[in-house]
């Protein structure tokens, strides 16, 4: 036995010891979906991991018992590499010396990673605190620290299919985040959300919140201004993009639509075409100037969605296309819209998602916000639980319709007729992976 073997001999005896005396504990593990403890049924509501526990057996079993199971497996396939040459002949092993000492010292890394995270953890359980330490770098770095770990067993093993096996377990181990995740900010609101935007789910400089002094109305309303006279119409989607928001709620002739943040007015027009009723109110002069020449049949006004113009129960429908996200005071601007509408209208809100790859990466990670124009997003967890708190009942939750309708143009045969409902796209990916949200809701019944 070299040093090497010795190393990751040691590392599965620390793993044993681990779970045994010192487990992370984790609301969203296998034995805590099929029985929650009395602690982790308190919270309740309408997050994901609250709907993942009331799955039935056979769901749960197939989307996370069996996952799991398969990850045990393949974490032992390093160790049976090791324990039997014959073993490792047949699972096609190449050990270099290279790949040991690269991956025995990602191995030592990672098992410190995870130990020290196990003790900061517990220690602050134990004082009723926020953990400290380790824990201003990454908010899960005990799973950081088991990627390591895997990432290292892998190279000293030298069995080539098990990467498939580290995107597997990844992945698996991710979902079980987003699903902890969703009930923390259930249970501790405000605090969790402030947490989460300084601190990286897994690696990265924790960011700062406070020393960018905030965005004042003024800022943003200038910014859209320039926006508008510089790009016109080119900086939003064509006309054909927007009527589809207006099927999705059923709007009908005669009826009354709010746009909130209507810009130059394009679901105006669409409204007006079928019809409609049509008022529209943007923080942006240069906006509302470009709607009243192009649709002077609307009700166009410059304003703040957090102090509508409009008279209470006024409208039918209120969309909101790509705007929430940016508004300064956004349970303010919700409530407005509530106090705007009639005892059973619906609403109809076009959302940026935060968990995407564009998002995280371009936005965020290469700092691309559009800061003077406020740009911001939400997780889907995250946009339930605002809408919830300020007084709605979601009915659905689409895909952005617009990357679908975009196709459709490119082929005579699969473009809607005029006059006939456009086909609704439906996820074909999980939600989460989706750049925007469409958001269709109600006033809620409670």
């Amino acid at each position: 036995m070299n040093v090497i073997e010795g190393i990751v001999y040691a590392t599965y005896a620390l793993l044993v010891v681990e779970l045994v005396v010192l487990p992370i504990p984790s609301e969203a593990s296998t034995l805590q979906l099929f029985r929650p403890s009395a602690a982790t049924r308190e919270v309740g509501g309408d997050d994901a991991l609250t709907r993942a526990r009331e799955h039935g057996p056979l769901h749960k079993l197939l989307r996370f018992a069996l996952p799991t199971a398969i990850g045990v497996l393949l974490w032992l396939v390093p160790l049976a590499c090791l324990l039997s040459s014959a073993v490792a002949e047949f699972l096609g092993a190449e050990r270099t010396q290279l790949r040991d000492w690269l991956g025995g010292s990602l191995v030592v890394l990672g098992s410190v990673v995870r130990l020290v995270a196990s003790l900061q953890l517990r220690s602050a359980k134990r004082r009723g605190e926020l953990p400290r330490g380790i824990f201003g770098w990454s908010r899960n770095p005990g799973l950081v620290g088991m990627f390591l770990t895997f990432i290292g067993l892998t190279l000293v093993c030298g069995v080539h299919w098990l990467w498939l096996g580290l995107l597997l377990y990844v992945f698996n181990m991710h979902g079980r985040v987003r699903l902890e995740e969703a009930h923390l900010l259930a249970r501790h609101g405000d605090s969790w959300r402030e947490y989460a935007a300084r601190i990286p789910r897994y690696v990265g400089w924790p960011r700062s919140t406070g020393d960018a002094p905030p965005v004042e109305q003024t800022e943003v309303a200038a910014w859209f201004d320039n926006t508008y006279r510089e790009k016109g119409f080119s900086y939003l989607r064509p006309p054909r993009a927007y009527p589809i928001f207006l099927q999705l709620l059923g709007a009908s002739s005669g009826q009354h639509v709010l746009d909130v943040a209507c810009g130059p007015g394009l679901l105006l027009r669409a409204a007006v075409e079928r019809g409609l009723d049509a008022s529209g109110v943007d923080l942006s002069e240069a906006a509302i100037a470009m709607a009243r020449e192009h649709l002077p049949q609307a009700d166009t006004r410059a304003g703040n969605a957090e102090e509508l113009p409009f008279d209470d129960g006024q409208f039918d429908f209120v969309t909101c296309l790509g705007s929430i996200e940016r508004f300064l005071d956004r349970e303010a601007a919700l409530g407005e819209m509530l106090r705007v509408t009639k005892p059973d209208a619906r609403f109809c809100f076009l959302v940026r998602n935060a968990n995407t790859l564009v998002w995280r990466f371009w936005r965020e990670g290469l700092g691309n916000r559009e800061v003077e124009g406020h740009q911001d997003a939400k997780t889907i967890e995250e946009w339930r639980a605002l809408f919830a708190r300020v007084g709605f009942d979601v009915e659905d939750v689409l895909p952005d319709q617009w990357p679908r309708q975009r196709w459709r143009q490119l082929f005579p045969w699969w473009r809607p007729r005029p006059g006939r409902p456009e086909p609704v796209a439906r996820p074909v990916l999980p939600l989460r992976w989706c750049n925007e949200l469409v958001f269709v809701l109600r006033r809620s019944r409670a």
